[in-house]
């Protein structure tokens, strides 16, 4: 209780200061909030791996954008390539606007919607000081909510296949999955576009069907690798399959 009491207060404090980011995979690069004030704070391992890849001259869509800070990073890395960003949640789309403004980014496109397996509507659950975590997922929502003040916002689900198709959006090179337990079901959503184009996949798990995802990309010629332990993926150790996968098309 008074950790969360502490989140929320600092987060009170901070939110409206803007300063040059001096730690973080946007370091350098102006900021709302957060603690990225502070120098030599070390990357996480999902960060520093993403850290270390080639994105020049790709389409990046990140999917789950949150606050909008990976989506900064991935505009300076993609330098002449493109962004597209997902966030259902009219709140942090503003924070993300507000940082588009700051770093007078112009390759970065974004729309307003969740990215699941159908077009439907749906209520997403968004808490104070746990907006990262905000979350279609029955289960996940149920935990969020026995711990957090939190409400239930509207918003609009798309299958990316369709969404595409609907936006003329151009096909990603990399794609970057935080969608808070429905990673399984925005995978499936966009079958025709693992089918035909093959993108990188950079995917945060959250506990639910993580062995039938990790066995569905490796049928569709997939390699997986997992980040934090250093492993490869393969149908003798799915169990391994958790926290963050990055997977590739074997040619």
């Amino acid at each position: 209780m008074r950790s969360a009491l502490l989140r929320r207060f600092t987060r009170y404090l901070s939110r409206n200061w803007v300063y040059t980011a001096r730690s973080g995979l946007w370091k350098g690069m102006k900021r709302r909030g957060g603690y990225d004030f502070l120098p030599f704070r070390p990357l996480d391992i999902d960060a520093a791996f993403l850290a270390k890849l080639d994105y020049r001259g790709k389409i990046v869509y990140d999917i789950g954008a949150f606050e909008g800070l990976f989506s900064l990073f991935f505009v300076r890395a993609v330098a002449e390539g493109q962004v597209i960003s997902f966030e259902p949640v009219p709140y942090h789309r503003q924070l993300i606007e507000a940082h588009r403004q700051l770093n007078h980014t112009a390759n970065l496109r974004l729309m307003p919607y969740a990215i699941g397996r159908q077009h439907a509507q749906s209520a997403i659950l968004v808490c104070d000081e746990m907006g990262a975590y905000s979350t279609i997922h029955p289960e996940q929502q149920a935990r969020l909510a026995a711990q957090h003040r939190c409400q239930e916002v509207e918003i609009e689900v798309y299958g990316l296949d369709e969404l595409m198709a609907q936006e003329n959006l151009p096909a990603p090179d990399f794609i970057k999955i935080d969608v808070e337990g429905l990673e399984f079901d925005a995978l499936l959503g966009m079958t025709q576009l693992i089918e035909n184009h093959h993108p990188a996949l950079f995917i945060e798990l959250h506990g639910f069907d993580n062995i039938a995802l990790a066995q569905w990309l490796l049928e569709r010629g997939y390699g997986i690798w997992q980040v934090r332990d250093g492993v490869a993926i393969t149908g003798d150790n799915l169990p391994l399959a958790k926290r963050f996968l990055y997977a590739t098309w074997r040619d």
